[in-house]
């Protein structure tokens, strides 16, 4: 609901028509975005200081006596790893959905939009070094000793680019997105949901599919795929966004009595979201 008043708030205001009062909740709302993007911050954070500190331990394990013990650990070490992977995943997810929000909404004020997008631009970066980082460390800890790490550096290397495909095909179908390439964007995110459907970041990959139809004002396209996300990954931080964007897409087809019922469930279910 967040979004929906804010695009409303906007659009008035680049007519002139503006109140007083709705400057403020305008600025209100800006700052609320401010908000989620310093709690990404601090999560992004938090993530690469428990990083540091399995890194660290894996390399003190290679110096261990015990080959069980060494094994053990680097089990444990490995399992750590893939935890802050899934963990980077969705902090990516989530940090798509800020961006794409602050971009739509932001783009006339062109100097507190630079900025905020310079920062943006920094902690992406961030996330995919510490993500190749990540997958690197975790094709090291799999060899079983420093012995046969080096013997198998190109076997490495094929792990670090299989690992990231999901990424760069999420990535770059993201990308078409933002540049209102739809059709583009369309055949990533279907090809992600082909080659990935359990992934991290399968259940962004099919709300985005339906925002490139509701982009087109393809509404009765974006009902379909809000719902496949809905039933598909009933748990995704996303469904009440896909939720309210349906009851949107039912109402711009004339439909007030099916938006309405989607309303009153999204009401029911997600009673503390934003939405």
């Amino acid at each position: 609901m967040f979004r929906y008043i804010l695009f409303f708030l906007v659009v008035t205001l680049l007519s002139g028509c503006i109140t007083s009062g709705e400057y403020l909740a305008l600025k209100n709302d800006v700052n609320q975005l401010k908000r989620d993007y310093y709690s990404h911050d601090r999560d992004l954070a938090v993530i690469k200081r428990e990083f540091n500190t399995v890194r660290d331990t894996s390399k003190q394990s290679v110096g261990r006596e015990s080959f069980d013990a060494i094994r053990e650990s680097q089990q444990e070490t490995n399992s750590q790893l893939l935890s802050f992977s899934k963990e980077l995943q969705t902090l990516q997810g989530k940090f798509d959905e800020y961006r794409f929000d602050i971009e739509k909404s932001f783009r006339q004020n062109s100097s507190e939009f630079d900025s905020i997008r310079a920062r943006l631009d920094k902690i992406e970066k961030e996330m995919t070094d510490l993500k190749a980082t990540v997958t690197s460390l975790r094709g090291a800890v799999s060899q079983g000793s420093t012995k046969r790490a080096s013997a198998g550096e190109e076997s490495k290397k094929g792990e670090v680019s299989k690992k990231s495909s999901p990424d760069e095909l999420y990535k770059t179908s993201y990308g078409y997105l933002k540049k209102g390439e739809y059709k583009k964007a369309r055949k990533g995110f279907s090809d992600f949901l082909k080659r990935y459907k359990n992934n991290a970041l399968s259940d962004n990959s099919q709300f985005w599919l339906g925002e490139t139809y509701y982009s087109e004002k393809d509404y009765e396209n974006a009902i379909i795929e809000y719902q496949k996300l809905i039933k598909s990954y009933p748990k995704s931080p996303k469904v009440p966004s896909a939720m309210l964007k349906q009851a949107e897409s039912f109402k711009n087809i004339g439909d007030r009595k099916s938006a309405g019922v989607v309303l009153q469930l999204l009401i029911e279910k997600y009673p503390r979201t934003p939405e």
